[in-house]
């Protein structure tokens, strides 16, 4: 979750139907199922340079950090018609990997899981298996919910999305999982917190996670940045209860509290205890674009909505900004 930069997007279709054609006339062939794992930063721009072999039945597979804002902003300014948007998969990536040399040249420093859950359409229920309880039918995702194989009226619209998830299945390698999109939003904002602790603090200090938390001081200052986050968490929750229930009633799943989120933080600074952050690893490199508003940048657009106020986390994007515009070596 924390490591140096990954590969850039890659179109990964099948061999009859993903690939660019053999005869110019004809164009480039749509994309089947498309990974995207650049940088979040980077995505709106490469996810536009193939836009055009993109349709309603593709399938988008989003695998950075930031991948909420991400998709938010692929809606917004790229596919805003939902009856012609691709199908989309969100990812927690836990699996570190940095490149090495030249490109393509990656090494995978530390196994993860990867857990993946497909994004709501508004059209299918892909979930549907979840809420069979007949005869004692145990609750599990399907991918006949996804699309049947045969007599389905719209298996154009998902067989992309029932292959590709079939595909991520069987990557026992990668240790990955599909979730419920409920229960990966909890996931993802858990991870959200993580990152806008670790990210910037080692970008601004300039040392490996496992260092960060050695001092009180940065104990204080990553416990108040989770206290933020679940102070957001919390106002969503209420924002978006039934109408019928009470706030006081209203329960935030409980790896989303502060305590929580602070723990977490703890524990995935000190499994990737050697690791340099991938915003580090970007202002090392000179980059002046990083992550930081896919990660506490969306922590202030949340808090915009909800109301709240993010203070720490507003401080902690200005001055990222400010760190990749002045060289870590301007004194020397």
């Amino acid at each position: 979750s924390n490591a140096q930069p990954k590969m850039p997007p890659r179109g990964s279709s099948s061999p009859t139907s993903g690939e660019n054609s053999s005869n110019p006339a004809s164009g480039p062939k749509r994309i089947e199922s498309l990974f995207v794992t650049c940088k979040a930063q980077s995505t709106l721009t490469a996810i536009r340079q193939v836009e055009h072999r993109l349709s309603p039945g593709s399938t988008i597979v989003l695998v950075q950090n930031g991948n909420l804002s991400t998709l938010e902003l692929l809606l917004e300014k790229v596919f805003t018609n939902p009856k012609k948007r691709p199908n989309f998969i969100l990812t927690s990536n836990t699996h570190g990997v940095w490149l090495k040399g030249p490109p393509f040249h990656v090494v995978h420093a530390g196994i993860g899981k990867l857990r993946f859950g497909i994004v709501p359409d508004g059209n299918r229920d892909f979930e549907k298996g979840l809420d069979a309880h007949e005869n004692g039918a145990k609750p599990r995702l399907s991918l006949d919910d996804i699309a049947l194989p045969k007599n389905d009226p719209e298996v154009a619209r998902y067989r992309s999305l029932r292959n590709t998830v079939a595909v991520l299945q069987k990557m026992s390698g990668l240790q990955t999982t599909w979730d419920s999109y409920a229960d990966l939003q909890i996931l993802l904002r858990q991870k959200l917190a993580v990152n806008c602790v670790i990210n910037p603090l080692t970008a601004l200090l300039g040392c490996k996670n496992g260092v960060l938390f050695e001092d009180p001081a940065a104990e204080r200052l990553g416990f108040r940045i989770c206290k933020e986050a679940a102070a957001i968490y919390k106002t969503e929750a209420i924002r978006n209860r039934d109408p019928n229930t009470p706030v006081d009633d209203v329960e935030v799943p409980p790896e989303l509290s502060a305590s929580a989120l602070w723990n977490e933080c703890k524990r995935v600074a000190a499994l990737t205890a050697g690791n340099t952050s991938s915003m580090l690893a970007d202002l090392q490199k000179g980059n002046k674009v990083t992550e930081i508003d896919h990660l506490n940048g969306y922590l202030m657009t949340l808090a915009n909505r909800c109301g709240e106020e993010v203070k720490l986390n507003a401080s902690l994007v200005d001055l990222i900004k400010l760190r990749s515009h002045i060289p870590l070596d301007t004194m020397i």
